[in-house]
């Protein structure tokens, strides 16, 4: 990880790398331990967040999960949605973000246990993209409402549900394609 020569001298040596996704301090990817790590953290919950909102406003229960097994403590269908998208976020972070420019100290707070986190103006900053991935979890959330629809008994007899978030319906009628296509991931501020 790059950091400005100036800042080199207050960034500790395990922030210079991106290391494992497994922190020391949990043994899983939560708590991580340095900035590229952290970043990464931050956008998944972002593109979680999305993916739960998605889920929740086409009628589906985003605890109840496919792929993920069902867990009290997360919503397992949420991280379903997720994963089509992923690339999207690790793309963003890996190839825009950190191979433009290097990483200001400022940026990232380290606490007592060695958990390191954003800052606020950082964070609002990587918050910014929350509509690009609100729109790359739409058309797998649509899909998903669809497939689910399909294998009720009713479907047959009643129309598939509206597709709220992307408007496929309205778009096959006007010759649009049918098929989910994320959005590109948007480009990193300058530095």
């Amino acid at each position: 990880m790059l950091f400005p020569r100036n800042d080199l001298r207050r960034v500790p040596r395990h922030w210079q790398v991106f290391g494992t996704r497994e922190s020391p301090l949990t043994g899983s990817p939560r708590l991580a331990v340095n900035p590229a790590n952290a970043t990464l953290n931050f956008l998944y919950a972002i593109l979680q967040a999305e993916a739960r909102l998605a889920a929740s406003t086409l009628g589906l229960d985003p605890g109840l999960g496919v792929l993920h097994l069902d867990s009290r403590s997360r919503d397992s269908l949420a991280c379903d949605l997720m994963e089509p998208v992923r690339h999207l976020v690790d793309a963003y972070l890996l190839l825009d973000w950190l191979s433009r420019g290097p990483l200001k100290r400022e940026w990232f707070l380290e606490e007592r246990n060695g958990n390191c986190r954003l800052a606020g103006e950082f964070a609002q900053m990587i918050s910014e993209t929350t509509l690009t991935w609100r729109r790359g979890v739409a058309p797998f959330a649509g899909r998903a409402s669809h497939i689910f629809w399909a294998s009720t008994k009713r479907a047959a007899s009643h129309p598939s549900p509206a597709t709220r978030l992307t408007e496929r319906n309205r778009s096959i009628s006007k010759g649009g394609g049918g098929d989910p296509v994320a959005t590109p991931a948007p480009k990193s501020p300058t530095h």
